[in-house]
């Protein structure tokens, strides 16, 4: 026997045996059965071939999923879009996931007939791993050596200076790691020259120099474009040691800027502009 005439037969069953104890009623279409007995409403719902209207709350990890959810499944008359992206905190955290909420069956517009709100798609902003890496490392002091290693590592995600020249500076600072820096040089081009002892077994340049700033295009979340962070680096010497560290200049400027291009990027996609806000209308999980 097909399922759905399975799943008819047990309804009409059930109702059979409810026409002896109460009589099958509807709303909207949906059957129900009040027990005398015990008076309580016993939903039949369940025993149709199919829900009577969609619910549930689906999440996804891209944009193009998140737009393509709402283009095949909403109605522009009855979704609405509401953003769970808050500013950056003061001391320049984030926290480890955004999310921007489309209701799919929300008030409608026109009429102002109310909305169930339980049909929903979840788009999950993760932050990207570029954009932990760097977050990661700032302000935190470091070694010549590791600080060159991470700066190596990173290099295709810096644009000012061009990645092959700033390459080259980091290559020569990684050469003089052994050497004993003697003085820090403030140069007319803005840029930090630093003086190593010269040996008779090292190759490495008597002098290095390195920008005090650079400028780093990275994507803050998965899948989404890229943003120009400006990094201020930091040195301190001690004991012929160099101490590295970093710094970005306007954090939150440019965390804003990512959160306004998503935002820019959903209206251009769905055709519908996000409430900046969450709704207060939830799931009841045991429907």
């Amino acid at each position: 026997m097909a399922e759905t005439e399975k799943t008819k037969t047990e309804a009409e069953s059930v109702a059979a045996m409810a026409l002896s104890i109460g009589q099958v009623r509807k709303i909207s279409d949906s059957p129900f059965v009040i027990v005398p007995e015990e008076t309580k409403v016993v939903e039949l719902e369940n025993l149709l071939p199919a829900p009577l209207r969609k619910k549930g709350k689906t999440f996804v990890y891209d944009l193009n999923s998140f737009a393509r959810y709402i283009q095949d499944y909403g109605h522009p008359e009855r979704t609405a879009i509401f953003s769970g992206l808050t500013y950056p905190l003061e001391d320049g955290s984030c926290a480890p996931e955004y999310f921007i909420e489309a209701i799919l069956d929300f008030h409608q517009k026109e009429t102002g007939e109310a909305g169930w709100c339980q049909h929903r798609v979840v788009y999950i902003l993760r932050e990207s791993f570029e954009f932990s890496s760097w977050k990661e490392k700032n302000d935190l002091k470091t070694s010549q050596k590791n600080f060159a290693l991470f700066m190596e590592d990173r290099i295709d995600d810096v644009v000012d200076p061009p990645g092959i020249k700033f390459l080259e500076m980091i290559k020569s600072l990684q050469a003089t790691q052994t050497q004993r820096c003697n003085s820090i040089i403030n140069t007319d081009t803005g840029d930090v020259r630093f003086e190593f002892d010269k040996t008779t077994v090292s190759r490495a340049p008597g002098e290095v120099e390195i920008p005090k700033r650079l400028r780093i295009a990275i994507p803050v979340f998965d899948g989404c474009e890229k943003i120009a962070f400006d990094v201020k680096i930091r040195h301190e010497l001690k004991d012929g040691n160099l101490v590295f560290s970093f710094e970005f200049f306007n954090f939150h400027a440019s965390v804003r800027d990512a959160i306004k291009r998503v935002y820019e990027s959903i209206e251009s996609k769905t055709k519908m502009k996000p409430f900046i806000g969450n709704t207060v209308h939830e799931i009841n999980e045991s429907e």
